[in-house]
């Protein structure tokens, strides 16, 4: 039987209804995924532009004059290029500008009311409150633009922002005067304030057409570029200028010189500063360049393969070696120093030598020396690295463990050298040394006074030392007995104690008849022995007066200052002209030209020299010789013109007297010091400020110089009117804003003074914009002298 089915589809309008329907859902979702996009893309822009506008801020303030962005890259993200520089019309602004960003995240970013750049820009237009202007194109590009603190807006909106910036006070303006809340600018109509070129932490009026990326250049080359005071100007294929003014090209490889002058390096994107300061190099591992495949920098800004053996030192640039080589570790840091190390790293050719030299060096666990560690990390010492193979000795040593005292292995002990000894090994040892074991490995030791000693001396050296080391008895020098003096002297009676102080007593043997140093009779401190014509002087401190200097050789030696025993100078005699004796032992004439202390002459003076004398406690001569009239405290002569202060402590009114030119800068405790500072006609005629010592300075000495005690008369700001006091230190004012202008005598003036001003014919002290060099002086423009 043949069934018939009658089936009623869909007509095409219905399927086209549908289909519409789907469709306009489909692109509202499209949309709405888009919008929640571009909403992402806008919030982890924003929040990653705070970051990096800080960074910027950090590095407009430290006077970097090529901001870079190098450190969180070149690229967003979201993949946005991103670049940065410093505002051509205003020193104090930088701008950030974000490139390639679909209209959509531009449309985000400015309904994001982000208060903290001063103004934004889509291309060319500037952004108030309409974000319609991001649709001009598919992508487009955004300008920021940032104070250099990222300080709130203290400005009015006016025409000139250096104008408008509200102030308490003149140190609020730059380039201005503090007008009733206002800065009031000094610069022409014609010239901007920026920052010098010599000196990027000061700020001065500058003719427009001067100002080159935020600096006053002294004049601009002919390719644009900033020239200095000194007309160095670096052509634009070598814009990197050493310390020295010396030009290099960005590519090149040598390593420039900027110590003091860092900010020179941010010229050049591919370099940056090395970790020491110093230097301005190559980045490590860039592309095109030698160092592509040496992305590790040293502290001095030298490259490094990641699989350098050798320990590097990257003192400074820690945390750039940990991204650059992954693999490598730091050992420790301390001082100069933070060594980058590779021991003991899988697949590294130093694989095998897990033990790390405090250098980075590396060695195999079994390496027969010792291995320093002083300042190594605690994971990377010793035994952390070499269990059971290896001990810690005294002071930081790493060495190899001696053997237990067994049959074949007869070297169980370890001295602090590292050095393995059998158990009568004649030296007292640290306990740290043998891993604080003793009569445990050596039942023929014992622990005294510290020290792992033999129990008993072994025939031939009975003599035992306060660490318990055993000496023979005719052990020629000195052996140091403290606490043990008896035993010492039972063992060996011919030899005799010097003397005993502090942690010292020395047993000798000097002068002892039958003994290499029977010819000997003069022991020093620590009994090491002389003969009596010995040509120079010989420490006797805390020696038994029995032992003393002209006990055992009279008349071949005097008693010099703090127990010297110097050898007799001769008495003054025709062929014997040097009859007095100084503090070093040296022999002198009578016209000898310093105080000499008597005990270093044996407290004789006028008896072998009539023309010297007893004075202040010290032998001097009674006249000083023609060309040195001036006498110290202590008796030595000077002459008028001695540039350094002389201390006439006592004898002030004769100091006078000799040099009525001199004069006396203050007294006090025992001192009193004369001094020639700014006195016409003398060789610091030009330094006229006087330190606490008579010491002479100019006053544009950029130093502190110290005035305890110093007279008012010669006191600071009396003697340079640009010092000031600060307690007892006399310190620089240096010329603000106001008052730039710097005369020869460090006195500040302001551009507009109408008298010339003295500069001693330095042009770059004649630094205003309104005025010109004219000989000596600086004079307003169209004026003369």
């Amino acid at each position: 039987m043949k069934v018939k089915f009658n089936e009623i589809g869909r007509s095409m309008v219905e399927m086209l209804g549908v289909l519409a329907v789907t469709g306009v859902l489909s692109v509202g979702g499209i949309m709405g995924y888009r919008f929640a996009m571009d909403k992402y893309r806008a919030n982890e822009t924003l929040n990653e532009l705070q970051i990096r506008v800080a960074d910027l801020s950090r590095q407009m303030l430290n006077g970097i004059i090529e901001l870079s962005v190098d450190e969180m890259g070149d690229h967003t993200r979201m993949g946005y290029p991103i670049r940065a520089r410093i505002s051509p019309q205003y020193a104090d602004y930088f701008e950030v500008f974000l490139d390639e960003v679909p209209s959509g995240v531009c449309r985000q970013l400015l309904k994001s009311q982000w208060t903290i750049p001063y103004s934004i820009f889509v291309g060319t237009t500037e952004y108030e409150i309409d974000a319609s202007i991001c649709n001009e194109a598919e992508t487009v590009t955004l300008a920021y633009e940032f104070k250099d603190d990222l300080t709130e807006k203290k400005y009015i909106e006016e025409e000139e922002r250096h104008e408008t910036w509200r102030c308490y006070r003149d140190n609020d303006c730059k380039c201005a005067t503090c007008e009733q809340g206002l800065c009031k600018t000094m610069c022409p109509e014609n010239s901007g304030c920026a920052k010098s070129y010599d000196n990027p932490n000061s700020w001065m009026c500058c003719l427009k057409e001067s100002i080159v990326s935020g600096l006053c250049c002294t004049h601009v080359g002919e390719n644009g570029e900033c020239c200095d005071s000194n007309n160095k100007c670096c052509p634009a294929d070598k814009p990197l200028r050493d310390k020295d003014g010396n030009c290099y090209a960005c590519d090149d490889e040598t390593q420039v010189n900027v110590e003091g002058m860092v900010e020179n390096c941010a010229v050049c994107s591919n370099r940056l500063v090395s970790g020491s300061k110093k230097y301005c190099v190559l980045k490590c591992g860039l592309k095109g360049t030698s160092n592509e495949n040496k992305p590790l920098m040293d502290t001095n800004g030298k490259c490094y393969t990641c699989d350098t053996a050798t320990g590097v030192n990257v003192k400074g640039v820690e945390n750039s070696a940990e991204k650059a080589c992954p693999k490598r570790y730091i050992v420790g840091t301390w001082g100069g120093s933070s060594w980058s190390a590779l021991c003991g790293v899988a697949g590294t050719t130093v694989a095998d030598k897990p033990l790390a030299r405090y250098d980075g060096q590396c060695y195999a666990c079994n390496y027969s020396g010792q291995v320093y560690q002083e300042a190594i990390y605690s994971q990377y010492k010793c035994l952390s690295v070499c269990k059971n193979e290896r001990s810690c000795g005294s002071v930081n040593h790493c060495y190899l463990k001696c053997p237990k005292l067994e049959a074949e292995e007869p070297k169980p002990i370890i001295d602090a050298n590292g050095t393995c000894h059998d158990c009568y090994y004649n030296q007292a040892v640290s306990p740290d040394a043998i891993n604080g074991e003793c009569s445990t490995v050596c039942p023929n030791r014992k622990m005294e006074n510290g020290y792992c000693v033999l129990k008993d001396c072994p025939t031939g050296k009975p003599l035992k030392d306060k660490d318990g080391k055993c000496y023979s008895c005719e052990e020629e020098a000195g052996v140091n007995v403290k606490g043990v003096e008896e035993e010492a002297q039972k063992a060996c009676p011919k030899r005799y104690i010097v003397g005993t102080w502090g942690n010292s007593s020395w047993s000798a043997l000097c002068g002892v008849a039958g003994t290499t140093v029977a010819d000997k009779p003069l022991a020093r401190y620590d009994g090491q022995c002389y003969a009596c014509n010995y040509n120079d002087g010989v420490y006797q401190e805390a020696i038994y007066s029995q032992y003393k200097c002209l006990s055992v050789c009279k008349n071949e030696r005097s008693n010099g200052s703090v127990n010297h025993c110097y050898p007799k100078c001769p008495k003054l005699e025709g062929e014997e002209p040097k009859p007095i004796i100084d503090a070093n032992g040296t022999c002198h004439d009578c016209y000898y030209n310093q105080a000499v202390s008597p005990d270093a002459i044996n407290g004789e003076c006028s008896t072998v020299c009539p023309n010297r004398k007893m004075e202040n406690g010290y032998c001097v001569l009674k006249d000083c010789p023609t060309g040195k009239p001036l006498k110290d405290k202590d008796g030595k002569c000077y002459s008028c013109e001695e540039e350094a202060g002389v201390n006439v402590k006592g004898v002030e009114e004769e100091a006078q007297k000799a040099c009525p030119k001199r004069y006396i800068v203050g007294t006090w405790g025992n001192s009193s010091w004369s001094a020639l500072c700014g006195v016409t006609g003398t060789t610091v005629a030009d330094k006229p400020l006087a330190r606490y010592d008579g010491q002479c300075y100019a006053c544009n000495y950029n130093e502190s110089v110290y005035q305890e005690a110093i007279y008012s008369t010669y006191r600071c700001s009396n003697i340079c009117g640009n010092r000031s006091l600060n307690v007892n230190s006399c310190i620089r004012d240096y010329c603000s804003e106001i008052a730039p202008l710097e005369d020869k005598n460090g006195i500040c003036h302001p551009c507009n003074e109408p008298l010339p001003i003295d500069v001693g014919g330095d042009e770059t002290k004649c630094s205003c914009i309104n005025r010109t060099l004219d000989g000596q002086y600086c004079v307003l423009n169209g004026s003369s002298i």
